[in-house]
Formats: C-alpha cells, sequence, structure tokens
C-alpha cells in the first residue's frame, strides 16, 4: 500500500508516458522481479513492512532507498540498458535526479497524497483547502519536465535549427583555421561540437561568449578524445576573434563579451 507506488501506477499521464515511448518489459519482466524479490528479502523491505506506523515519509524513504541500492547499481539493468542503447549512461545522471524529485514531490495533506509538480510553481499545500480545485492525484501532473522552462526548449530547438542551416559556412571557418591538421584525423565530434558552438556564439546575443567557450570545451572531454578539449580550445579561440572582427558575434548586456 506504498502511496507513492500506488500513485505512480494510477496516474494517467504517466501512464500515456509509458504508451507514447514503448516501455514495455515484456520478456525482460523476469529481472524486475529478480530486484523485488532481493528487496523482499532486505532488512530494509522487512523493517518497512514491521514498523507499525504508516506515513507517507516512510514510503518515500523505502522508496529512496530501493532506487538507490536495488536499481541505480543492479549491473543485470545495467547491461539491459547497454543492450538497448549503447548511449544509455550518457542521460543516467539527469535521470536519476529527476526521480528523486519526483519522489521527493509528493506531499501528505491531511491524509492526501499530494504531487508539488502539479502546479507550475512547486510549493508545499499547508491544507486541503489550498489543494487546486477538483484535484485528482490520478489526473494530475506528477512527472518532471525534460525542460527547465519553455525558453530552455526553445533555446534546444533553436540550436539545432541554426547548427543544420549553417553547416557549410562553419564547416569553411573550421577548415580555414585546422589547414595544417589532417582533416581525416579530426574527429568527427569535435567537427560537430565547434559547428554547434559557433551558431550559439553567433546567434545567442545573451549567452557569454566565455560559457559557451567552456561548455564545449567540457562537452568534448566528456564525448570526445583526452585531446579534444585543448584542440577545440585552440580553434574557437581564432575563430571568435575573427568572428568579432567581423561584428558577427555580437552580444548584449554587460560583461557578456
Amino acid at each position: 500500500n506504498n502511496r507513492i507506488l500506488k500513485a505512480l501506477v494510477e496516474n494517467a499521464g504517466l501512464q500515456r508516458k509509458f504508451e507514447d515511448h514503448r516501455v514495455h518489459w515484456g520478456e525482460n519482466r523476469d529481472i524486475l522481479q529478480g530486484i523485488f524479490n532481493n528487496f523482499r528479502e532486505s532488512e530494509t523491505y522487512e523493517r518497512y513492512m514491521n514498523s507499525g506506523s504508516d506515513s507517507l515519509k516512510e514510503d518515500k524513504q523505502l522508496l529512496k532507498i530501493f532506487y538507490a541500492e536495488f536499481i541505480t547499481q543492479n549491473e543485470t539493468l545495467h547491461q539491459l540498458y547497454e543492450d538497448i542503447s549503447m548511449h544509455w549512461a550518457d542521460d543516467l545522471d539527469a535521470a536519476q535526479m529527476f526521480v528523486v524529485k519526483t519522489f521527493k514531490s509528493f506531499q501528505d495533506v491531511e491524509g492526501a497524497v499530494y504531487s508539488k509538480l502539479s502546479k507550475e510553481m512547486p510549493e508545499d499545500v499547508q491544507n486541503a483547502s489550498q489543494l487546486p480545485d477538483g484535484y485528482d492525484l490520478a489526473t494530475a501532473k506528477i512527472i518532471v519536465d525534460l525542460y527547465k522552462d519553455e525558453d530552455d526548449a526553445d533555446f534546444g530547438e533553436k540550436l539545432l535549427r541554426y547548427t543544420v542551416s549553417d553547416n557549410k559556412e562553419n564547416e569553411e571557418l573550421i577548415s580555414s583555421k585546422t589547414r595544417n591538421w589532417d582533416t581525416d584525423r579530426i574527429a568527427a565530434v569535435d567537427i560537430l561540437l565547434m559547428k554547434m558552438a559557433i551558431a550559439e556564439l553567433t546567434h545567442f546575443d545573451q549567452i557569454p561568449v566565455k560559457v559557451t567557450l567552456n561548455e564545449y570545451i567540457d562537452l568534448s572531454k566528456e564525448y570526445s578524445t583526452p585531446k579534444s578539449g585543448q584542440f577545440i580550445n585552440g580553434i574557437l579561440d581564432k575563430l571568435v576573434a575573427q568572428l568579432k572582427e567581423e561584428k558577427k558575434i555580437v552580444k548584449v548586456g554587460r560583461g557578456l563579451m
């Protein structure tokens, strides 16, 4: 009778997400069953079942421990994720943060369960009178948004569009600064990251140049070769100087250059 599990299972929006993204365990249900069997034999589960008390706080604590000790560290699950997508680990930190944030969002309001994610401005509700009119957890929003806000989502879409539309022009810019390099030996990821960086530098006038440079240098260290950060830094420094001189990098606001 864990309140949070019940809310997740019965929530129409979450179940719709499962269908939209085709999240079905199918033949891998035995993996989940094995995880649950191990959990059921744990001291944590035994204490929870025999505590004699019944509170949302305990429900939360149980799920946090279950997720931390039986899900995130399960090598069989990791291998399954790897089989589905070799890039699964790229989003792991964000996914884990979303799970924990979802657990934390649930609040007991005079015996009713409420999710702070149901409101545009998440906040605690002190009593039932503060609940939204006709509040129903089964139909309420209980899912963490992928983007922080509309501006965040808009940025991602525009960056992709500018990177694609300016592809040829930016490729020529990069080539002009890498003539002493064997282009076949430059990692494709490095080329892509530099194209994205140029698009961000030239189209987003409120993002400081230094922020953009640091971001793409960090991305290169994460997704490319050990020396990519140094390489990208050198090329982008030259391109920034040229683009500033050509007035193609124009920032607004104090300190943004």
